[in-house]
């Protein structure tokens, strides 16, 4: 308990004013989204609740924009408590204010993937039957073909009525009004998104459940000492939304961008002198590649969504210090496992322990997870991720159980080939998946990105010792490989390529690389 009060005190909440308006908050707009919102406003007026290319708002001014933003919604459209509202965005001020705006309402949140095709998205129209969707002006023509033109808002582009329109109008409009209290809504986060078959986690807010998950948090991450946090993840997936609300709730200077884009985002760190900052490893590892220099102001990065390998946090340990956590964490279960810097020196390729409040189990390879902030409340989660404790209790993962293959009659893991050819000095990225194999049934296919030819030199590399043909520089790392890996672990196919392609997450496209493969194999 001691413990426990020293930590929000840190956070500035357990304090007569703290407290005060934090009680304020549940009471005015119930135990919901909005309500960190509405906090953050009382405690920290002035700090910049969002900052996007040149737009920012103090929290404050986000408020007050999320409540006439709420009003127009509610007159214009006629969004209310208990509808399903879905928003399929990427990150931008539109998107953030229409999500606290119809938290604000009391309606459901449904988050779509801003990467959903015709299918998808109308699989999720069939099964949910949303009152209304806000939508990015790219989802246009869909949202005309079914039939939601009168249900439907654009949250920005052309059109005179859209939410960036209302957001501007709102500071010359009465705030008189006020909308009863909302009490509860729940959030849905979609997931499995990299397969194109979607499904649901749905949260209600809870105070006594999130409680723990914020102090053990705020415990090792140290957040109280930095002040600005750039969120470089989609904050309509899991990860991106707990980033947010966590920043918001100690007031924190948010920064965000629409998209991801390695060159701009070392920009904004630079350049504003962000000291932390969210994402997924690809991101990482493609911000080192940039411009480690311009990320010397990052006093934290955490590092989830997807497996950080050994190698990556070894170099961002060398080019940036010990600054760098892994969490662990899923759209259904929560944030789950945290590993520190020290942690990930000691033990290469761990996702840490669980947190507090946090049961874990691993039955058949697979991690199963309980705890109070699930979708499932207290119910055991499978996580459908592989992966296995050392004798020190310490996690790793080895993938998805969906991305394991039978080769030859043997179970192979993707992920374990990814750690071998990660290894090797000419690699700078790869994705290794699963292919059809008439001999075997199924064999690997690895994709690679080579490291230029002149930091070879810094592994020992000699330039004349660097294969000059593509054939020959397969060869070489096939021939390193084959007294490394397994032989059900040799891939059929390494095919080379400038960029492994990404989902809006940041996460490597499994489905885009399979197609480039069928391509290479056709060619």
């Amino acid at each position: 308990m001691l413990k426990a009060i020293k930590l929000l005190k840190k956070a500035k909440l357990f304090s007569v004013k703290g407290i005060f308006y934090l009680l304020k908050a549940l009471f005015r707009r119930g135990v919901n989204l909005v309500a960190i919102l509405r906090l953050a406003a009382w405690l920290y007026p002035d700090h910049l609740a969002l900052v996007h290319e040149k737009d920012r708002f103090t929290y404050l001014q986000l408020y007050r924009l999320v409540r006439q933003l709420a009003l127009r919604l509610n007159e214009n459209h006629g969004m209310k408590k208990g509808n399903k509202i879905a928003i399929i965005c990427a990150n931008h001020p539109a998107f953030i204010s229409a999500l606290f705006a119809v938290a604000y309402l009391g309606a459901d949140v449904y988050l779509l993937n801003s990467e959903m095709g015709t299918a998808q998205l109308q699989r999720q129209v069939n099964e949910h039957q949303f009152d209304f969707i806000i939508y990015d002006p790219s989802f246009s023509s869909l949202i005309l073909e079914m039939g939601y033109e009168k249900r439907s808002l654009a949250a920005n582009g052309e059109g005179e009525i859209t939410v960036a329109r209302y957001l501007k109008d709102s500071e010359h409009l009465p705030t008189g009004k006020k909308i009863k209290r909302s009490s509860f809504n729940r959030v849905v986060i979609l997931t499995s998104g990299t397969t194109g078959l979607y499904k649901s986690a749905a949260r209600k807010a809870s105070v006594s459940a999130y409680t723990g998950l914020f102090l053990s948090l705020l415990d090792r991450l140290k957040f109280e000492n930095y002040q600005s946090v750039y969120v470089a993840t989609p904050i309509a997936h899991g990860f991106g939304l707990a980033a947010l609300c966590f920043s918001y709730l100690m007031g924190k200077d948010v920064y965000i961008r629409t998209g991801f884009d390695h060159k701009a985002a070392c920009a904004v760190i630079r350049d504003e002198q962000i000291e932390s900052v969210t994402l997924v490893p690809l991101m990482l590892r493609r911000m080192l590649d940039e411009n480690k220099e311009a990320l010397q102001s990052l006093k934290c990065i955490v590092s989830g969504g997807a497996v950080l390998s050994p190698a990556l946090a070894e170099e961002a340990v060398l080019g940036l210090g010990n600054k760098l956590f892994n969490l662990y964490g899923t759209s259904e279960a929560g944030v789950c496992l945290l590993a520190g810097p020290e942690e990930l020196i000691k033990y290469p390729g761990t996702i840490g322990k669980a947190l507090e409040g946090v049961c874990l189990e691993i039955r058949n390879r697979q991690l199963w997870i309980k705890c109070a902030w699930s979708a499932e409340r207290d119910r055991w989660i499978n996580t459908g991720d592989l992966g296995y404790q050392d004798e020190e209790g310490y996690c790793y993962l080895l993938g998805r159980a969906d991305e394991m293959i039978v080769s030859g009659g043997e179970n192979v893991y993707p992920y374990e080939l990814e750690l071998l050819l990660m290894q090797h000095p000419m690699v700078k990225e790869v994705l290794v998946t699963g292919i059809a194999d008439a001999g075997f049934g199924q064999r690997l296919a690895a994709f690679v990105v080579l490291k230029d030819v002149a930091p070879l030199e810094d592994f020992g590399v000699p330039k004349e010792k660097v294969p000059a043909t593509t054939e020959a520089t397969k060869a070489a790392i096939l021939s390193w490989l084959s007294g490394k890996a397994a032989r059900y672990q040799m891939p059929k196919h390494l095919v080379f390529t400038n960029e492994i392609p990404l989902t809006s997450m940041g996460k490597p496209d499994r489905k885009a690389a399979r197609l480039g493969l069928d391509q290479e194999i056709r060619d």
